[in-house]
This record gives C-alpha cells, structure tokens and sequence, in this order.
C-alpha cells in the first residue's frame, strides 16, 4: 500500500508540473485598445481671442476759410461766391462766404469781419469796399496770424503796411488795364478830339480809381478829350442821374466809359431816354449776364470781361497753399478781355 500511494503522488506531481510549463508558455492576450477622447482645444481668453484693431486717426478737420464779398446786390459778387464754393468742393475746404447790402455799408462790412475773428476761421479772403474800411479788423487778423488774401478791391502796399496788415497775396484784374482797353477801343472808333466821359466807382475807391485813370490816361494819350469824370458810387440810379448831367452839359459827348456794369445799364438808361442810343459809345465792366444781353441787344458797345469765379478759385487755392506752408505769389493777375457784340454768343 505505501508503495501505491509513492506512484499516485509522483504522477500527481508530474501533472502539476506539465500544468505549470503550459501556463508558462501561454502568451497572454493584450486587453482591446481604448480610444484616447479627443479634448478640444483651450479657447483663448476674451481679450486673447482676437487682437483689437488700431484705433482710427480722426479725420484732420478741414481748413475753415471766410470769403468777405461787396455785396451779392450785384451779379459780379454773385458769381464770385459760387467760384469760393465750387474751389471749397474741388480742394477740401469749409467755405463761409459773407457781404452786406450794399457797396455803401463800410461800417457793415467791418462789423462783419471783426466778429467773425472770433469764430476761428483759419484764413480770410476778403474784398473791402475801401481801401481802408476793413483796416482795423484785419490789423487784427495779422495779429493772430490769420493769413489774408486780398481779392479783387485791392488795399495799396503802403496803406497795409501802416495799418500793421499782413496780405499774403492780392488777387485781382489789371484794373488799370481794363480802363485802357475801353479808351483804346474809342481811340479806334472816334475822331481825335471826340468828347468822352468816365464814370468811375466810390470816390477813392481804389479798383474804380485805377480804371479811371487807365482810361483818361490812355485817351488823353490817344487824342481825345475828357469833359467829365465822376463817381456814381457803383449804383444803377446814381449813374443813371450822372449820365443824364453829362449829355445835358456836353450833347456832343461821343463816348462813356463806366467803371462796373450797373452804372453802365444806368447810363445806358438815360441814353435811349435822352434818344440817343446808337450814337454813344457806352462801355462797362464786369461782363455781368445783364450786361452781356445789352451787349447783345447793342443797347451797350462792349463790357471788360472780369472773371470773378476764377478769381474766387484762385483766391481760396492761395489760402490752402498758404496754410500749408507752401510758396504763395505776393501777386496775383486775373484775365480780363474786352467783349463786343460779335463775341457773345
């Protein structure tokens, strides 16, 4: 019996051994994969997620201009303010355009600029109906740097430089020049010695002063005789009276030369009533579109052509030129042209 039991447990052993070396040998069987989450992406904080844009220059404030005319009672200021606001869209300005009632109002005028310098307008282009009516105000504006272009009723070199005014330019027809272009058309077409008039503006005004006297000088020169020079102060009815004295002092007068074109309809007014129309050689200044149809109609011979919207227009590009630094010109000349029947369409 206990040699019986000796076999069993040497097979038992044995067993347990082959149990052991087959386990050992099994390659153990990896667990199935697990896909790994996807995590998203960390958003980035508020003020992280997008850089902010540059914050936007303000846009430069456009140059702030006043354009001080006569009077816009006349047709030739009329047409200046449109040339001051076609130039303000075409180079980028804010433009102010400004007058009185009449050519008469000097105290006006000056009441006008000299509130207005407080408004900061950063240059004045200005037309004085004197010389010196606006001294005082544009004294002022020199002061405070305000560059000043003098347009068409220019203030003489030494009267600025008393009054302690700065012009940056002055921008105006030949005036002289236009008072010689009407007398040599009459030297042309009278007689030498033929009796002529001048009608000229304001007493001392100084654009009805330099026609004046481009138109006495040139027809004295030329032969023929000034019986009458007078101011009818720029006014339709004045120089219609004026025109009336002078045909009934001189009925043999053969020529009037009218320093702007409202006195010139006056006077031709007083010569149809005088029945002389036809008979006078009548010109005016400023070719206003009245003034181009009496023209047309041969109820005048001719008009000095000014033209007031290109001298607006050069007026307010020198006021920019200016503010920014750049060479302005101390002197400006404007195109004028004499227009006869044959020249207007």
């Amino acid at each position: 019996m206990i040699r019986v039991r000796r076999n069993w447990s040497i097979v038992t052993i044995a067993l347990v051994l082959v149990t052991m070396v087959l386990g050992a040998c099994v390659v153990p069987t990896a667990p199935p994969a697990v896909p790994t989450p996807e995590v998203p992406a960390e958003e980035p904080a508020a003020e992280e997620a997008a850089t902010p844009a540059p914050a936007e220059e303000a846009m430069p404030a456009l140059p702030k201009i006043l354009a001080v005319e006569k009077t816009l009672a006349n047709e030739h200021w009329q047409t200046m303010a449109k040339g001051y606001e076609g130039a303000a869209k075409r180079y980028g300005a804010d433009i102010e355009v400004a007058s009185v009632p009449t050519e008469a109002d000097t105290a006006a005028q000056l009441a006008l600029v000299e509130s207005a310098l407080g408004k900061g307008f950063d240059a004045i282009a200005v037309s004085p109906i004197t010389p010196n009516n606006l001294n005082p105000a544009l004294a002022k504006a020199s002061e405070m740097g305000i560059p000043i272009i003098n347009v068409d009723e220019l203030i003489p070199e030494d009267v600025a430089k008393d009054a302690g005014i700065n012009i940056t330019t002055r921008i105006a027809s030949n005036n002289y020049y236009a008072g010689v272009l009407a007398a040599q058309h009459m030297i042309d077409n009278l007689p030498a010695g033929a009796k002529v008039a001048v009608l000229e503006g304001i007493a001392g005004n100084s654009s009805g002063t330099a026609r004046r006297d481009g138109f006495t000088d040139t027809a004295t020169a030329g032969g023929l005789e000034i019986v009458a020079s007078q101011p009818a102060d720029w006014d339709r009815a004045k120089a219609n009276s004026v025109t009336t004295n002078i045909l009934q002092a001189n009925p043999d007068v053969q020529g009037i030369y009218f320093a702007n074109d409202t006195m010139a309809l006056g006077g031709a007014e007083a010569v149809t009533a005088a029945g002389k129309e036809g008979q006078i050689i009548l010109i005016g200044t400023d070719a206003i579109p009245e003034a181009l149809d009496a023209v047309k109609q041969g109820r005048l011979t001719a008009t000095i052509a000014q033209y007031p919207y290109e001298m607006a227009a050069l007026a307010l590009e020198s006021a920019i030129r200016a503010l920014e630094g750049r060479p302005v010109a101390p002197k400006i000349d404007a195109p004028i042209g004499l227009l006869l029947q044959e020249d207007i369409p």
